[in-house]
């Protein structure tokens, strides 16, 4: 996948859940920012799995899938609220490159 199939896409998703849920601007930002919240504990609740920390009940239930879908869904809704700020996402991730490269470890 290109990184302009994934900004389309992102764009598409937007725009569905602005027409769906109908709110103004300000409320899209407020619930992409919860949204990031709740993707991030559902991410979260995988990686407790993988690693053998969370009840014998989510652990029999676990889909050794369901970590990269709950990471991909933290990256979608990141991009949303991207997109809802007006931040450049892929100039934002260079330059934070830059930043990142540049640490002493």
């Amino acid at each position: 996948m290109e990184m302009h199939e994934l900004k389309e896409f992102i764009q598409v998703e937007a725009d569905r859940l602005a027409e769906h849920f109908g709110q103004s601007e300000t409320e899209m930002k407020y619930r992409s920012a919860l949204k990031l919240a709740e993707e991030s504990g559902e991410c979260v609740g995988e990686v407790l799995k993988h690693l053998g920390l969370q009840r014998q009940d989510k652990l029999d239930a676990m889909d050794e899938a369901e970590l990269g879908k709950e990471m991909a869904d933290v990256i979608f809704v990141t991009m949303i609220m991207a997109q809802r700020f007006g931040v450049d996402i892929e100039k934002a991730m260079k330059d934070k490159m830059e930043i990142v490269r540049g640490r002493n470890y």
